[in-house]
């Protein structure tokens, strides 16, 4: 079974700890989903208690996006419902056609979905809106909150219905999760801000949005031509960039009885963390530059010996990390962006360590890192590339280890072959052979008779030796 032969497979019949399901669906060689199939004509109603049945009897040695898997489908052929078990109150729900698997990749990433967004919608606020456009909006935001996704707005003619839809869609975007990346870096940064002043009990000062730090652009001149729907980007547009420290080793309570994972340079060799290099105190977190980074944050050697500087690795778990990683952390809309970053990384090391600065000893730093420019593609294309990715380098590595089976084999062949031809198996025996006893004797009368001319010849050289030396 090739899992890998499409980027997305559905397996029929697959034996499962809850009995066998009628699909299994696979993305990118990872299980993603379920499908409950049913004859057409047949009532889907409460057959979604069956297909999340499936989803928690999917065995913990098969690779998934999630466990248990989010997503279960249950059709008829004519009529197909859905459950993205990651929404807030999850519950099936019709839907035209099966979601492409890149879709399902991209869904399964995605920390918060926009279910889930639509019920923490900012206040709106009152300017530029009328009282029956700011009414209408909020309104309609309850509905959503309350998992009302249908809707009907009436409103009179001249009331300004255009422009309640716009008001709306805006928010939709920058609130409701629709792939605004940059939008939400700016709405972070200013509900710190606005934190911070009534940290202070002070009002907000007159035009400190407008010191919101831009994140750098990138310049793209002499850059090549990209498909359309495709941007430049910086990784500083796409996630928020620190580091850590190396606490002192002298200070014992930075370090004694330490349960926080720190983590260095050394762990960039695989393309996971799994472990960290060392723990340390709190009082080293609270103390020292240290952050904490979360789960999923991509983590790149700045400088390290050898071939270390310019790789990257992801963190498993929660932890720290030394002055020697930059650490990139994928948020909201961004977190979608976060394998095929990852990806394009692995792909630039060359590239990251040639613009390394620096002496006998050239590094990275958090400055050239922002700099880096991504080739950004649309959201689903990012998730088809990043599954293809996958899928070329499974082979690819099916491939190797396929080659070391056969060097195995091919060394345990020849040993074999050896064995057998000095057992005497290799070739047929012929009985009118001369014995090997007979050969045997006839070398050693060989190698007496060799003495004798050996022991003549050298007493001969040394007879000619002294008639040279007398003529001399």
């Amino acid at each position: 079974m090739n899992l890998v032969a499409g980027s997305g497979i559905a397996v029929r019949e697959f034996p499962l700890e809850t009995g066998p399901v009628d699909y299994l669906l696979y993305a990118g060689g990872k299980v993603i989903g379920v499908v409950e199939a049913k004859p057409e004509g047949h009532p889907l109603k409460g057959v979604e208690i069956q297909s999340r049945k499936y989803t928690l009897g999917v065995p913990a040695h098969l690779p998934a996006w999630r466990r248990p898997p989010p997503f279960a489908y249950e059709s008829t052929g004519a009529v197909t419902q859905f459950t993205n078990g990651l929404e807030p109150d999850a519950r099936s729900r019709e839907v035209f056609t099966f979601h492409r698997p890149e879709k399902l990749v991209r869904l399964a990433n995605m920390e918060v979905q926009v279910r889930a967004r639509l019920r923490k919608m900012p206040p709106l606020l009152p300017e530029g809106l009328w009282p029956v456009q700011r009414q209408t909006v909020e309104n309609l935001e309850q509905s959503f909150a309350r998992g009302k996704p249908r809707a009907l707005i009436q409103m009179a003619t001249g009331s300004g219905k255009t422009h309640t839809a716009a008001a709306f869609c805006e928010r939709l975007i920058r609130f409701g999760g629709a792939k605004r990346i940059l939008t939400e870096r700016r709405k972070k940064w200013e509900e710190a801000q606005i934190k911070k002043y009534a940290e202070k009990k002070q009002a907000s000062p007159k035009g400190w949005k407008e010191k919101y730090p831009e994140p750098v652009k990138p310049g793209v001149a002499g850059l090549p031509e990209l498909p359309e729907g495709w941007c430049w980007a910086t990784l500083d547009q796409l996630a928020e960039i620190g580091t850590g420290a190396t606490p002192l080793r002298s200070e014992t309570r930075y370090w004694a009885g330490g349960s926080i994972p720190w983590v260095t340079s050394a762990v960039v060799n695989a393309p996971f963390v799994r472990e960290a290099s060392q723990l340390v105190t709190a009082s080293a977190l609270e103390e020292t530059n240290l952050f904490m980074y979360p789960v999923n944050t991509l983590v790149l050697a700045m400088y390290g010996e050898g071939k270390t500087r310019g790789k990257v690795s992801e963190l498993l778990f929660e932890a720290t990390t030394n002055q020697a990683l930059a650490a990139l952390v994928f948020l909201g809309s961004s977190s979608a962006c976060r394998p095929y970053v990852k990806t394009f990384l692995a792909k630039s090391y060359e590239d990251m360590r040639r613009v390394a600065s620096g002496g006998v000893q050239p590094n990275l730093n958090l400055g050239l890192i922002r700099e880096i420019r991504v080739p950004l593609p649309p959201s689903d294309e990012q998730a088809e590339i990043s599954m293809a990715i996958e899928r070329l380098l499974s082979v690819q590595e099916r491939l190797v280890q396929e080659s070391e089976k056969s060097a195995i084999r091919s060394s345990h062949l020849r040993q074999s072959i050896l064995k057998r031809a000095f057992e005497g198996k290799l070739v047929p025996q012929d009985p009118k052979d001369e014995p090997a006893g007979e050969l045997l004797a006839r070398i050693r009368a060989g190698r007496v008779a060799g003495k004798g001319l050996i022991g003549r010849e050298k007493g001969a050289q040394k007879i000619r030796k002294k008639i040279r030396t007398k003529t001399t």
